[in-house]
């Protein structure tokens, strides 16, 4: 294929067909393509969950010991708790280590044809 084009939408990643000639080529990415725009949104907030986690140790108990009834009678609140305290112990982990989240939901989104 050495001497045809392709067109892409970074410098680093080209899925289109071939073409002869890079008119051709922009010819068809401004027919059959288009972009999203969108309007960032609130930054992404990691959340450990509480009832995630009290499962994994149930389930672990129960293999490991045949623990059946381990966790059983954890309430609701108590796994809100829960979850706001491994958030809180990970959020201060992740600022300690350099694993600050830094992206964010991006909302709004609408397709504009090239």
């Amino acid at each position: 294929m050495t001497g045809k084009y392709v067109y892409g939408f970074s410098d680093d990643y080209f899925a289109s067909d071939y073409f002869d000639t890079p008119k051709e080529a922009l010819e068809e990415a401004r027919k059959i393509n288009a972009i999203y725009i969108g309007v960032v949104g609130e930054k992404w907030k990691p959340e450990i969950e509480g009832e995630g986690i009290i499962d994994m140790l149930r389930e672990n108990a129960y293999s490991d010991c045949n623990a059946k009834n381990y966790l059983d009678n954890v309430t609701d609140e108590e796994i809100k708790e829960l979850t706001e305290e491994l958030t809180a112990a990970f959020e201060r982990w992740a600022e300690k280590n350099g694993h600050t989240v830094d992206f964010y939901t991006v909302d709004d989104i609408r397709e504009y044809k090239l």
